[in-house]
């Protein structure tokens, strides 16, 4: 398992056992989508592992898509970079009507 991955397991798993945190330990249905967005969001230590983990991004992206977070409560640093296609739409629709040649 890779390193980063490991530490985020155990970032985690020292955040359900913190008693500070009411319902932490209840990690079903909204208490889990609720957990996770406040981790994402506030936890300075996620946020880097996900940041110099791109497997650990991915993941993180899969599991608020799996427990339906909207994509505005999706913290900046998960969201993918725009596809050539979609930072040029313009480019692509005039190639595809012949307005511009391809190089």
């Amino acid at each position: 398992m890779d390193l980063c991955v490991r530490r985020f397991r155990d970032r985690i798993n020292r955040l359900l056992q913190d008693h500070a945190r009411p319902g932490a330990d209840m990690y079903t249905g909204p208490m889990s989508v609720g957990f996770l967005i406040d981790i994402l969001h506030h936890d300075q230590e996620i946020q880097e592992f996900a940041k110099s983990c791109p497997a650990l991004a991915r993941a993180l992206r899969s599991l608020c898509h799996m427990l339906g977070i909207r994509q505005g409560l999706v913290p900046d640093y998960l969201k993918l970079p725009p596809s050539p296609a979609q930072a040029a739409p313009e480019k692509a629709h005039a190639r595809k009507t012949g307005k511009i040649r391809p190089l």
